[in-house]
């Protein structure tokens, strides 16, 4: 039944939103479909100062020259002097204020306006709350995600603040855990490639040795920590870097961001 109301009232009366994005029903509208003997200007100023309306909160009113231009005349200034330059004037009045004046009316389409204004402001009121609903639904998935992600946070931190180095060997496989296959080799070639470390090949005896140290970048953002290591079958000392926390961090972050291009 209020469906029904509601429907064959909607464009009799339609409803428009105002400047503040408040709901508003057309005073000739209203007017008309009340079906008042009182002319029409009598009759809302007559409503308005009996029942002490408020012009910016129960109503808003514009008035037109006589070429269609809005005016910037405020109701009890235009009530207060003689406007010969105005040629039209309408009100936009809340659904509060359309429901009031209907009830005031005191007769058969008075009653049905009100009940059309009471299911507007239900399904306004059902509609607000659904849009609350829907925007808390909203926050609650974002700190679920935050929540699901606070262990890697915590990782990553414990990680970076960690004193624990490792090897290129190492970092390759936790890469490669993280979706990108690369072994030791072509991990080291990339960081040679990509800048940041710098190769250095030198010979002992026979022996051809290359030694890796952090570009001035990567030293510059504490990648790496220079390693000596002593190869005892060939008896000497080999230099490379091992992975710092913050290192282990920036390059699975990098391929991350590669597999994700």
């Amino acid at each position: 039944m209020d469906g029904i109301i509601r429907n064959s009232l909607s464009e009799l009366l339609p409803m428009t939103k105002g400047e503040n994005g408040i709901n508003t029903v057309n005073a000739h509208d209203l007017y008309a479909f009340l079906g008042s003997k009182q002319h029409f200007a009598d009759w809302i100023k007559n409503r308005i100062e009996q029942y002490g309306f408020l012009e910016n909160q129960d109503f808003q009113m514009f008035c037109y020259d006589w070429h269609g231009n809005l005016l910037n005349i405020r109701y009890h200034n235009f009530m207060k002097s003689e406007n010969q330059q105005v040629s039209k004037i309408e009100y936009s009045l809340s659904v509060g204020m359309a429901k009031e004046l209907s009830m005031i009316e005191n007769n058969e389409q008075g009653k049905r306006a009100r009940r059309y204004f009471i299911e507007c402001e239900n399904m306004l009121r059902s509609m607000m709350e659904q849009r609350l609903k829907e925007q808390q639904q909203q926050v609650d998935e974002a700190k679920r995600q935050m929540e699901s992600q606070q262990p890697k946070v915590v990782f990553a931190e414990s990680v970076a603040n960690s004193g624990d180095t490792i090897s290129m060997d190492e970092l390759a496989k936790l890469i490669t855990q993280n979706g990108y296959i690369i072994n030791r080799n072509e991990l080291f070639a990339w960081m040679v490639g990509n800048g940041y470390l710098l190769r250095k090949v030198r010979h002992v005896g026979r022996k051809r040795v290359n030694d890796y140290t952090p570009s001035q970048e990567a030293a510059r953002l504490h990648l790496f920590r220079l390693n000596a290591e002593h190869v005892p079958n060939i008896g000497l000392t080999r230099y490379t870097c091992r992975v710092t926390g913050n290192g282990q961090i920036f390059f699975v972050s990098r391929f991350n961001g590669m597999i994700n291009r």
